[in-house]
């Protein structure tokens, strides 16, 4: 997921041609399942912190609701103004929301638990 900004800039900051749009295309793949691995990683994650019993208790729930909750306010606010295709959309905002969460844990679990 740290590679989400260069990706994301790859798209809307250059107009990519030819080739260009393969390697832009390849590289949103990869970013959705690099989206889901991180979901899954952070629920993971979160549960061992819970079992080894440190003094932060986090909830995973927040950190992987609030790109959902992200996702569903972009597909609205999309539908309503009437977008081209408002899951793809809807999609980018749960990525910058996931992205940002992510680095949210990342360093509440240094500050608490420290580096693994």
């Amino acid at each position: 997921m740290l590679a989400t900004p260069l990706v994301l800039l790859s798209v809307f900051g250059v107009d990519p041609d030819g080739t260009g749009v393969i390697v832009v295309a390849l590289l949103l793949v990869c970013l959705v399942f690099a989206a889901l691995a991180t979901v899954v990683s952070l629920v993971k994650d979160a549960g061992s912190i819970a079992d080894a019993r440190v003094a932060w208790q986090q909830l995973s729930v927040i950190y992987v609701a609030v790109p959902i909750g992200a996702y569903a306010l972009v597909y609205l606010v999309a539908t309503l103004r009437q977008s081209i295709h408002p899951p793809g959309d809807a999609m980018y905002g749960f990525v910058v929301a996931l992205w940002g969460s992510s680095l949210v844990y990342l360093v509440n679990r240094h500050r608490y638990v420290g580096t693994p």
